[in-house]
C-alpha cells in the first residue's frame, strides 16, 4: 500500500498549504455575469480592428455581414461551451475539465502547457500593453509605466476579494458601453447636420484583380479572423461556473452579453464608415482618432480616442486576469501545476494563481516582440476551441441511450457549424502564415515530452520538495486502486473490514503487479 501511494496521487487535490476546506465563493450575480461577457469581449479590437475587416471584405455591406457572422459564430461557440459548463458545474477550469474529461490528461496538460504559461500571460500583458501606450498617449508618459501599474493594480484588487474585482468589472463595462452608445450617437448627429459628406459607398464592392479566385475565397475566410478576435473572449464566463450563485443563470448571461455586443460592434461599425469614410477607415488603424476629429470638428480627437481605448482596455485586461487565474487555480486542483498555485486566500481568492500570472506578464511586459506570440497563438487557440465545442458531438455518442446529464442541450447543429467554419478559418491561416501556424503548433507540442518526464521528475529529490510530486495525474487504473486502498484503510477498524481486509489487501496486491 504504501508503495502505490507513493508513486500516484489522484486527480483533485486540494494546495496541502491551504487545507481542502476552503473553495471559491459562489457570489456572482446575474449581472456580474453579463458585466464579465461584455467587459472581456469590448477592448481595443472594435477600436482597431474595422479597417482590416473592411479591407479584406471588400465592402462595407460585406464587411457588416462578417461582424454580423462572426457574432453569431462566437455566439454558437458560447452556448456549445454552456453545454459543457452546465455538465461540470463545480469547476473552474473550463477546457481543461472538458478536454480531461473527453480526450484524457494529455490534451488538457497541452492546454494548461500553452495557455497557463504562454497564452494567457502573453494577452494579459499586450492588453496592458495597449493601455499604456494610450494613457502615455494622452498624457506623455513611457508605455511601460501605465502598463506595469495595471498589471499591479488589478493583481492587488483580483487578490484582495472577488466582490471588489466583481464591482470594478460592473463598472468598466457600463463606461465601455456608454462610449460606444456616444459614437453611435455622434455618428447621426453627423449624418443630420452635415450630410453631404457622409460616405454613401456602402455597398460599392472593390475587387482585387491582381488574385486568383483561390486566393481571393481564402482572403475572404480570413477576414472574419480579426471580427473574431474583436469578439474573443466569449467564452471565458465559463471559468466562473463554480463561483455563480446559480448555474443556471450562465445562458442568460451569455446571451445577453454576447447580444449587447453584437449591437454595439455594428452600430459602431457603421458609425466608423459612414463618418471617415471607405479610404480613411481601410488605412487607419486608430479609427477612433480619426472618427472624433471629424465628428466633434477638434483636434481633441487624439486625447479623447486615447482615454477611450484605454478604459476599454482596462476592463478587458481585468476580466484576462480573472479567467487566467481560475484556469491556473484549477489546473493546479487537476494535477497539471503544482498544488502551491491552487491555493486559496482568507478572502478566498486564488491568490498564488493571480501572482503566478502577474509575474509572467510582467516579463513578458518588457519584451518587445509580445505582439508577434499573440499571432502565434492565434491559430493554436481556434484548434483547442474546435476540440471542446467537438467534445459535445462525441457526448452525445457516447450516453445516445442514457438519459441527459446537462440542465441545457444546444442543437447538434450549433457544433457541427462551429467546426466547419472553425476547420476553414484554421486552414486559410495556415495557406496564409504557415511558419508561425507551425510554430505555435510547435510550442503547444512541446509540452508532451514534458507530460511523459515528469513522472520521472517528480520521483526525485528536487521534485518532491518543489511540489511536484502531485504535478501527473495518476492512470484512470492508479486511481481506482488507490481510492480503493483508502477506503480499506478507513474500514480497518471495523469489525466486518478486519474480518476482509486480508483478503481484500491481497486481491489489490496482485492488481498492483498487474499494473
Amino acid at each position: 500500500k504504501a508503495t502505490v501511494s507513493v508513486l500516484y496521487c489522484p486527480l483533485n487535490m486540494s494546495s496541502p498549504s491551504d487545507g481542502a476546506e476552503r473553495e471559491l465563493k459562489k457570489t456572482m450575480t446575474k449581472s456580474t455575469g453579463v458585466a464579465y461577457v461584455v467587459g472581456t469581449i469590448i477592448g481595443s479590437g472594435i477600436y482597431s480592428q474595422p479597417g482590416d475587416v473592411l479591407e479584406k471584405a471588400g465592402c462595407g455591406f460585406i464587411a457588416m455581414c462578417v461582424w454580423l457572422f462572426a457574432g453569431m459564430i462566437a455566439m454558437t461557440g458560447a452556448l456549445c461551451y454552456c453545454e459543457l459548463a452546465m455538465r461540470y458545474p463545480n469547476t473552474s477550469g473550463a477546457e481543461v475539465t472538458y478536454l480531461r474529461e473527453v480526450y484524457g490528461d494529455l490534451s488538457a496538460f497541452c492546454f494548461t502547457w500553452g495557455n497557463s504559461l504562454l497564452s494567457r500571460p502573453v494577452s494579459f500583458s499586450l492588453i496592458c500593453l495597449i493601455f499604456g501606450e494610450n494613457f502615455g498617449a494622452a498624457f506623455n508618459v513611457d508605455a511601460r509605466i501605465p502598463a506595469v501599474s495595471l498589471l499591479i493594480l488589478l493583481a492587488c484588487v483580483n487578490g484582495f476579494s472577488v466582490e471588489s474585482a466583481s464591482s470594478l468589472q460592473r463598472i468598466l463595462s457600463t463606461i465601455k458601453v456608454i462610449c460606444l452608445i456616444a459614437i453611435a450617437v455622434l455618428a447621426l448627429k453627423q449624418v443630420i447636420v452635415d450630410s453631404d459628406s457622409v460616405d454613401v459607398s456602402f455597398f460599392e464592392f472593390e475587387a482585387n484583380t491582381t488574385e486568383t479566385p483561390f486566393t481571393q475565397t481564402v482572403s475572404a475566410i480570413s477576414s472574419f479572423i480579426p471580427a473574431l478576435w474583436a469578439f474573443d473572449g466569449w467564452n471565458n464566463l465559463c471559468y466562473a461556473t463554480s463561483e455563480l450563485k446559480d448555474i443556471g443563470i450562465l445562458r442568460e448571461c451569455i446571451i445577453v452579453g454576447l447580444s449587447l455586443c453584437i449591437l454595439l460592434y455594428l452600430l459602431v461599425n457603421a458609425s466608423y464608415f459612414v463618418v471617415v469614410g471607405r479610404e480613411v477607415l481601410q488605412d487607419t488603424n486608430a479609427v477612433a482618432v480619426d472618427f472624433l476629429n471629424k465628428s466633434i470638428n477638434d483636434d481633441s480627437g487624439k486625447f479623447i480616442a486615447s482615454i477611450v481605448v484605454a478604459i476599454s482596455t482596462f476592463g478587458a485586461a481585468n476580466g484576462v486576469l480573472f479567467t487566467a487565474s481560475r484556469l491556473v487555480y484549477s489546473s493546479a486542483h487537476s494535477g497539471y501545476l503544482p498544488p502551491c498555485l491552487g491555493g486559496i486566500s482568507k478572502k478566498q481568492t486564488p491568490l498564488n494563481a493571480i501572482s503566478c500570472q502577474t509575474v509572467f506578464s510582467l516579463v513578458l511586459v518588457f519584451l518587445s516582440h509580445s505582439r508577434d506570440l499573440v499571432q502565434l497563438f492565434g491559430v493554436v487557440t481556434f484548434c483547442f476551441y474546435f476540440l471542446n465545442v467537438l467534445a459535445i458531438i462525441i457526448l452525445r455518442h457516447r450516453e445516445r441511450y442514457l438519459p441527459p446529464t446537462s440542465q441545457y442541450r444546444v442543437s447538434l447543429v450549433f457544433p457541427v457549424v462551429f467546426c466547419v467554419f472553425t476547420v476553414l478559418l484554421i486552414v486559410s491561416a495556415v495557406i496564409k502564415s504557415p511558419v508561425l501556424t507551425l510554430a505555435g503548433v510547435g510550442c503547444i507540442a512541446s509540452g508532451i515530452p514534458v507530460f511523459y518526464l515528469l513522472p520521472w521528475f517528480r520521483k526525485t529529490c528536487l521534485g518532491r520538495c518543489g511540489g511536484f510530486a502531485y504535478l501527473i495525474p495518476a492512470p484512470a487504473d492508479q486511481q481506482q486502486l488507490s481510492a480503493e486502498m483508502t477506503a480499506v484503510e478507513s474500514d480497518e477498524n471495523s469489525d466486518e473490514g478486519q474480518m476482509s481486509v486480508g483478503s481484500h489487501l491481497a486481491d489489490l496486491h496482485d492488481v498492483a503487479e498487474v499494473v
